[in-house]
């Protein structure tokens, strides 16, 4: 996707790779993969993809035990998926925001 600039499909993969990442407890590097996705699906204001790239921000801020860090990504995730009608996604931030 990189060597294409295919970007959108960039961001969703390096997405991807930081949720492996923090699966494995690679929380540097899963922390480099998800800030790398944000801010290409920033680039392209795909919102959709960008509350999911929060999402799992928020996953890996909460195994590094940042709360404040926590709230404030899943608070952006829930407004971008409260604005598109996602009602599944916005369900997983609504339960991670319970714990």
């Amino acid at each position: 996707a990189q060597e294409q600039e295919m970007r959108l499909e960039e961001g969703s993969t390096r997405r991807v790779l930081g949720r492996i990442y923090l699966a494995r407890q690679k929380l540097v590097r899963a922390e480099r993969e998800l800030q790398n996705s944000l801010d290409i699906l920033e680039g392209l204001n795909s919102r959709y993809e960008m509350g999911k790239t929060l999402f799992q921000l928020a996953r890996l801020r909460q195994a590094q035990d940042e709360r404040a860090q926590m709230r404030e990504s899943l608070e952006r995730a829930n407004v971008i998926f409260e604005n598109l009608g996602a009602r599944l996604d916005l369900a997983q931030v609504q339960d991670l925001t319970a714990r």
